[in-house]
């Protein structure tokens, strides 16, 4: 399962031209929160129904979550051309589950070009409205795994290798999920989470949420054989997923789920 608002929504921008510095912030702002790698961030690999999430913010840049009524168009910016729209008006749905209600907006968008794109986001709740765009880029090919490729046994820090939990943890305060590295779990056959945060460097306020939802997990499963491995990233502007893998059911206790976070 991969995650990410994380630190990764883009930055608005109107289909053609730059904000004015003098313009006053939108009481509702959206950002694109897809992230393929993280020195791409907002970006989605190309090909038909990609999945496209928003973010909707207030003006104080903090998640507004559900109740919004969103709709999203998006434009490729050719490079010389006008922006062109690929796809009509839709409507977003709304993923927050285990989140704290600061969840994203969902579209499906056939990308079948790699390039530079904006979303136009219409968002009304109650009596709040604004029009913004986003920018995003779409990538002629995945960066990273393939699906069905062997997890790398990563030999990650864990809290017994370094001097203080705040090396590896940038959360507060700091969570237990790093007991056990990547390599460690693989090599036992457990059942595994692995959760890649910066809640201490979000700039959405979304990570905190994110991690929560990914801590609870561990107590239903730690005891029946699941392992869970933290790492949180100390560099600002961090990019961030969370990733579900299952080697099989555990010999002692049920298979973790399998459970797409909106990120």
């Amino acid at each position: 399962m991969t995650v990410a608002l994380a630190a990764c929504g883009g930055a608005a921008a109107g289909p053609g031209n730059s904000p004015s510095p003098a313009a006053s912030v939108p009481t509702l702002q959206a950002v694109v929160v897809n992230a393929a790698a993280g020195d791409c961030a907002p970006c989605v690999v190309k090909g038909p129904t990609r999945r496209l999430a928003v973010g909707i913010l207030d003006s104080n840049q903090v998640p507004v979550g559900g109740g919004v009524t969103v709709q999203v168009q998006v434009y490729i910016l050719p490079p010389g051309a006008k922006p062109s729209a690929v796809g009509p008006v839709t409507d977003a749905v709304y993923e927050g589950t285990l989140l704290q209600d600061k969840g994203v907006y969902v579209i499906r968008q056939n990308l079948g070009v790699a390039g530079f794109y904006n979303v136009v986001v219409s968002a009304t709740k109650d009596a709040l409205h604004s029009v913004t765009t986003a920018a995003f880029q779409v990538l002629d090919a995945d960066p990273g795994l393939a699906v069905g490729s062997p997890a790398p046994a990563s030999q990650n820090p864990t809290a017994s290798q370094v001097s203080s939990i705040r090396q590896i943890d940038t959360g507060v305060p700091p969570d237990d999920m790093h007991y056990t590295s990547i390599a460690s779990a693989l090599a036992a056959h457990h059942a595994l989470v692995i959760y890649f945060g910066s809640p201490g460097f979000c700039k959405s306020k979304t990570c905190a949420p994110e991690q929560a939802a990914v801590a609870s997990l561990e107590p239903p499963y730690r005891p029946h054989g699941a392992s869970t491995s933290g790492s949180s990233p100390v560099t600002p502007g961090s990019s961030w997923s969370t990733r579900l893998a299952s080697s099989g059911p555990s010999s002692t206790g049920p298979r973790l789920p399998r459970r797409s976070t909106p990120y």
